[in-house]
């Protein structure tokens, strides 16, 4: 202790800093005598006066004496001891007054020394305390109190009363008083602790003066205690090289006023002085010149002494001159045309200078558009642009000047946030979504993207994301120097480049609105009907998104209305003010006075006639239009009219080609008929040449008939884009070999030569749409005999490859004929033309052909040209590009037979270690999938919907390959894998998923992947592409060789190898009404065993069923997705109108068109009828529900105890998870009946979801029934 004294004494002096202060608390108690006289005056508290003037004079001994000693310099240890003292008297004297007990009040003398930290003067407080207390008590005891006794003395009653007291309170004192005296022990220590810090720190610092006495940067020391700033140099002063010191007291005030650094950086500040994150900061500090301010780093180190914090030393640097050349570098960076945001070339670069320059708080925003490939496929380049455009103004508006955003590549954008918390990025990650989710994005309503949005706070995961990202060159539709990036501009291109024009509409109304700050922007078309107006688009704003709508009738005042064409006819627009409200009807004029908004109307004018009008509104009914605006919006406006009036004609002239094709149909129906029955009638053998030959003149007529309805047909479906180009395999010696055939007999007729011949070779091994050239040259090779008479037909074919892969495919068919007119070969590609029309009025035909060849030939890339002289011969020349996929050369044989190399399929390797799960809710494409998948391996695990694919998995989990159908009722091939992915089992999270997939569109692939999935296996499937897919992802310690692995599509040897049902002759297969058997053979690599499989199957689907029971119940949610499955289990068996009728309703449903599906959907019946009937032939089944069927006798009918014997057996089969004997028993129950309509209804809806695997649905409404009333003794009927 004396060690602690002597330090203390060898520093500044303890009692002199702490004596005025407690003088000066003293003396406010010393207003406690007024208080006391005043209260006794008034009546409130009653006290004598001697007691009164006691109790005065002690307070103002103990409580002002001190202070007037302090003034007079008297030394600080004299004093302290006086106010202990005082303090222990008073009290004491405070005890003798009556109705007083201040025992533990004593001890107010020992807390004085405590405070001085004195234990001598503690010591000697605590004897006078404890000596002045025993008296207080023995006098009060005894009776004596300050204004006299109350009692006579007795010193046997006054010790018996004084003792107990005196010993308790002797207690409890001598308790209390160990503890003060540790606490001042503790207390002392803690003080000379902090004077060895203090010279500790002092002498540091002056080590820290030698150490930066030549270095540019400043030292500062931030002193929490006292709030004390202390730095040595300056920054804005250049010519201070000696470190002068400088103080800033109250630092945090001089800082919050903004005297130090820009208003902006004082949290970051605070920040770092409040032991924040202790990352180095860059910020502005004010300079000399009021407004200006130079960059500065700051670091900072924090002083603790145990938790607390005692101050921070660090140093400033100045980083101008960094901060310049980071400028420099954003200023040269190259930034993107469409957004403005950065590209990413400087991405990496610039965010290292940010940490270098400790940027505090760095997190980075990562979000992608997924679909940005199918919106440009869909609108369009300049559509896509725009909304990109758009969700960069949606960024600016979200993020902080400060803030830097990246486009990466088309689709991926990335910002780097500078100073924010995981709250605000938080905040800013919801505000993104929610504003992505309202960008339009085509159609009619507001629809949001697909986007992925991520924030992280590591730098190296988010150049991890960046990588995953290509970097290529971005596309836009603008190009430099093409366009001015104006409003006028963008109108036009947008308009321009779109593909369709509804989305582009609502897309530029959109951008209006937001450039103008315009409220609705709404465009009309006058109607045949007077008042009225249709409203073709319609925006408006609105909050969360836009509001879009169209083909509204709007019925108006015809005054009004045509008041308001009169103006428009006389000015350039109209603006609906009070002048204008002043002149129109009392009930337009409460209708427009009421809106409280401006309306801005242009008209649209169409062949000198205002055709309509745009009308631009405002929210403020008192706004100014700008002369800017006003000029821009007409120009808008006239560049909108254009593409309008365009489209409008557009749709005329495809609503006539609709109307054309509808009556091509109606006439060709009964024309088939008259053909048909011509046909019956040459067949017969008794009929006389008169008849014969009145016949052959009618079906002569009607094939001609049919043959220029063909070519309307055609013409009618180019011209309303219904022409689908397939890119599929083919071969081009069996296509020659086959236009050959084709043309031969009509050359031999005529005494004509065809020579058919390649200038060079041409690989045999093509892809392309095969049809459509066939289409194309036959139309050429048929227009080349019939307009030459004598000579000969060239047909040669030549290649110009591009690479290994890609070239052309040049045709060119000359003849010797009547040639055109040099003036006539202009139009002859034209509708409806003929070179000579004087020449063809011996020939058949519209002059459609050529029309029809130039347009399929644009669709599928290539042209056609034609050289001719007249009366000499003519040469059309087509090309067309095209893909190759062997590249043998062709050949030309007029016997040639086809070959059957291409459908030979190789099966690489077989697995039959490996383990295989196959989902697909359609019976019919899980037989197929597992007849394909078989050929690698036996045992294949095979499910009907996403639920039992993730209980087989749950309990196995050990599969190598899943192939997984997308679209399955109840929960899809999405959300199944989404859901796998979470099971807390091996395998799930990387086990190999493949799309098996009808959807064979160009981002389909993309699409998948990006929902989970690892690969893609199209429908129906492929040999070829399913070797792919098992050869990239089974393992490869599961592949064996095998010797040989060819399987041959060769009817003549499937004939054979088949068992013809008895009762049918051989062959009849090839002729099953409504199949293609051969394509459903190769489908199944012509397996006759695969394929009865698979019609049974389809038989058993029952798929027209449920679609009719969904139909009458109006669920088109399940509706689509049981015709979806018809489409495409009837494509796997052959049945390609019976697929095509399924996929039009399934495309009706997709767009809610029940209309459509009502008047298709009972076409649906005879086709299945067909097919199905074929197929009962074909398997040698009797069709039960015939009219010729035996009708149900009534020993056929159930009794009620034995239906409910047979329900209650299988509910308990249905309880206990026995699927298969459950099956077994719905087998047998199809076969009987019950009398109670309602009850078999019911009956047969089990037995339905049984056959359809929802085992839980037919449990719960198996119960239902039999709680219905099937107890008792069966001796019920009914």
């Amino acid at each position: 202790m004396g060690t602690y004294g002597d330090k203390l004494k060898n520093s500044k002096s303890y009692d002199e800093t702490l004596t005025p202060i407690l003088c000066r608390v003293l003396l406010v108690f010393a207003l406690a005598v007024p208080v006391l006289i005043v209260v006794t005056r008034l009546g409130l508290y009653r006290l004598t006066d001697p007691e009164l003037i006691a109790a005065s004079a002690f307070f103002f001994t103990a409580t002002v004496v001190p202070y007037f000693l302090n003034v007079s310099k008297m030394p600080s240890y004299i004093v302290k001891y006086y106010i202990a003292l005082s303090v222990v008297v008073t009290v004491g004297v405070i005890a003798l007054m009556p109705g007083t007990n201040v025992n533990i009040a004593y001890m107010l003398g020992i807390a004085v020394a405590l405070i001085y930290l004195d234990t001598r003067l503690m010591l000697i407080t605590s004897l006078v305390s404890y000596v002045v207390m025993l008296v207080s008590l023995f006098l009060k005891s005894a009776g004596i109190f300050f204004n006299g006794r109350i009692h006579t003395f007795n010193m046997a009653d006054t010790m018996a009363s004084f003792v107990p007291v005196a010993y308790a309170v002797s207690i409890e004192f001598f308790c209390m008083l160990p503890i003060f005296i540790l606490a001042c022990h503790l207390a002392r220590r803690h003080l000379v602790a902090e004077e060895d810090l203090f010279l500790e720190l002092s002498t540091e610092e002056e080590r820290y003066k030698l150490a930066f006495e030549g270095s540019k940067d400043v030292i500062f020391d931030y002193v929490y205690d006292t709030a004390r700033l202390t730095y040595f140099g300056s920054v804005t002063d250049k010519d201070d090289d000696n470190h002068t010191e400088h103080v800033v007291n109250h630092a945090f005030d001089v800082l919050a006023a903004g005297n130090m650094v820009h208003q902006d950086d004082i949290p970051k500040v605070i920040d770092l002085l409040s032991g924040g994150t202790g990352e180095a900061i860059s910020v502005r500090l004010c300079d000399k010149v009021p407004g200006e301010y130079i960059w500065i780093r700051i670091e900072g180190r924090i002083v603790k002494k145990g938790d607390k914090n005692i101050r921070v030393v660090g140093k400033v640097t100045d980083i101008s001159e960094e901060k310049k050349r980071d400028d420099n570098l954003l200023e040269n960076a190259k930034k993107d045309q469409i957004t403005g945001f950065f590209t990413w070339d400087i991405g990496e670069k610039l965010i290292d200078r940010l940490e270098l320059a400790g940027t505090m708080n760095m997190c980075f925003l990562f979000f992608k558009i997924l679909n940005l490939d199918t919106i440009t496929e869909q609108y369009g380049t300049f559509f896509s642009d725009a909304i990109i455009s758009r969700i960069a103004e949606m960024t600016r508006s979200l993020l902080r000047e400060e803030d830097y955003v990246f486009r990466i590549n088309n689709e991926t954008f990335a910002a780097v946030l500078v100073d924010v918390d995981e709250e605000m990025l938080s905040i800013i990650h919801a505000s993104l979504e929610r504003s992505l989710e309202h960008i339009y994005t085509g159609g009619t309503d507001v629809e949001g993207i697909d986007y992925i949005v991520r924030y992280v706070k590591e730098k190296e995961k988010f150049l991890e994301l960046v990588a995953g990202e290509s970097t290529t060159q971005i596309v836009s539709g603008r190009k430099t120097g093409d366009i001015d990036y104006d409003e006028v501009s963008f109108t036009f291109n947008i308009l321009e480049h779109s593909k369709e024009l509804s989305s582009s509409m609502m897309m530029l109304l959109e951008h209006i609105g937001s450039q103008f700050n315009i409220m609705s922007i709404h465009i009309l078309e006058k109607d045949e009907a007077p008042g009225i107006e249709t409203c073709l688009y319609d925006w408006t704003s609105a909050p969360g998104g836009s509001r879009f709508r169209a083909g509204e009738r709007r019925e108006s005042d015809l005054a009004d209305l045509q008041m308001a064409y009169d103006m428009l006819r006389r000015n350039e627009y109209i603006i609906i003010d009070n002048s204008f409200i002043a002149n129109v009807s009392n009930e337009s004029r409460s209708r427009v006075a009421g809106s409280h908004t401006s309306h801005f109307i242009v008209p649209i004018y169409s062949g000198g006639e205002i055709y309509g009008v745009v009308d631009y509104e405002h929210l403020n009914v008192d706004y100014v239009w700008p002369e800017s605006t006003k000029a821009t919006l007409m120009e808008m406006t006239r560049c909108m009219s254009t593409y309008i009036l365009r489209d409008r004609a557009d749709s005329a002239s495809r609503a006539k080609s609709d109307f054309l094709t509808s009556i091509s149909h109606e006439v060709r129906t009964p024309l088939n008929a008259i053909s048909g029955f011509s046909e019956l009638l040459l067949a017969k053998n008794d009929i006389d040449d008169e008849t014969r030959k009145y016949t052959q003149g009618i079906k002569g007529s009607a094939d001609n008939l049919l043959s220029l309805i063909s070519g309307i047909l055609d013409f009618s479906k180019i011209e309303s884009g219904d022409v689908e180009i397939l890119n599929e395999k083919f071969r081009v010696t069996e296509m020659v070999t086959n236009l050959y055939r084709m043309v031969i007999l009509s050359v031999e007729e005529k005494g004509l030569e065809l020579n058919v011949s390649y200038d060079g070779d041409v690989p045999d091994g093509l892809i392309g749409d095969e049809q459509r050239i066939k289409q194309v040259l036959i139309n050429l090779l048929s227009n080349a005999v019939k307009f030459t008479h004598t000579g000969h037909v060239d047909f040669v074919l030549s290649f110009e490859s591009n690479d290994d892969e890609l070239g052309i495919l040049h045709a060119d068919v000359k003849d010797t004929g009547v040639g055109i007119r040099e003036d006539a070969i202009e139009t002859i590609f034209d509708s409806f033309q003929y070179a000579d029309k004087t020449q063809n009025k011996s020939t058949k035909g519209v002059g459609l052909g050529l029309s029809i060849s130039r347009n399929l030939l644009h669709m599928m890339g290539g042209d056609i040209s034609c050289e001719s002289v007249f009366g000499s011969g003519s040469t059309f020349s087509i090309s067309i590009p095209v893909q190759i996929f062997d590249s043998k050369p062709a050949i030309f044989d007029p016997d040639y037979v086809e070959s059957t190399d291409d459908e030979r399929f190789h099966v690489p390797f077989i697995c039959p270690d490996a383990k295989i799960l196959i989902v697909d809710d359609n019976k019919v494409n899980l037989e197929v999938a597992k007849g394909l998948v078989g050929q690698y391996l036996p045992d294949i695990k095979a499910v009907t919907s996403g639920d039992e694919a993730l209980n087989v998995f749950f309990s196995e989990h050990d599969f190598d390959l899943i192939f997984m159908d997308h679209m399955m009722p109840k929960m899809d091939g999405i959300e199944c894998v989404s859901h796998l992915r979470k099971l807390d089992v091996a395998g799930a999270a990387d086990v190999p998923v493949v799309a098996l997939t009808a959807n064979a569109l160009k981002d389909a692939k993309k699409f998948f992947l990006s929902s989970g999935m690892d690969d893609y296996l199209p429908k129906p499937i492929k040999l070829d592409e399913l070797a792919d897919i098992m050869n990239r992802w089974i393992p490869e310690k599961y592949k064996k060789p095998i010797e040989e692995a060819e399987y041959y599509v060769k009817p003549k040897l499937i004939q054979e190898s088949r068992s013809v049902p008895e009762g049918t002759e051989s062959g009849e297969e090839t002729a099953l009404r409504g199949i293609d058997y051969e394509a459903g053979l190769k489908n199944v690599m012509g397996s006759p065993e695969i394929y009865k499989e698979l019609l049974e199957t389809f038989m058993e689907s029952d798929s027209l069923g449920q679609a009719e029971q969904f139909y009458r119940q109006r669920n088109l949610e399940d509706y689509r997705i049981t015709v979806h499955a018809l489409k495409s289990s009837a494509r796997y068996i052959g049945a390609d109108g019976l697929s095509d009728k399924a996929r039009e309703l399934e495309e009706m449903a997709r767009n809610e068109d029940w209309a459509g599906i009502d008047a298709e959907h009972p076409n649906l019946i005879p086709m299945y009828d067909e097919v199905a009937a074929s197929i009962k032939k074909y398997l040698g089944i009797e069709d039960a529900e015939s009219d010729d069927s035996p009708q149900l006798e009534e020993s056929d009918i159930i009794e009620k105890a034995v239906l409910k014997e047979r329900l209650e057996e299988l509910l308990g089969m249905l309880n206990d998870m026995e699927y298969d004997s459950a099956t077994d028993i719905a087998s047998r129950l199809k076969h009987i009946s019950y009398i109670d309509e309602t009850v078999q209804d019911e009956l047969d809806a089990v037995i339905h979801l049984i056959d359809n695997f929802d085992f839980e649905e037919a449990e719960e409404r198996l119960a239902t029934m039999i709680a219905w009333g099937f107890g008792g003794d069966g001796s019920d009927e009914g």
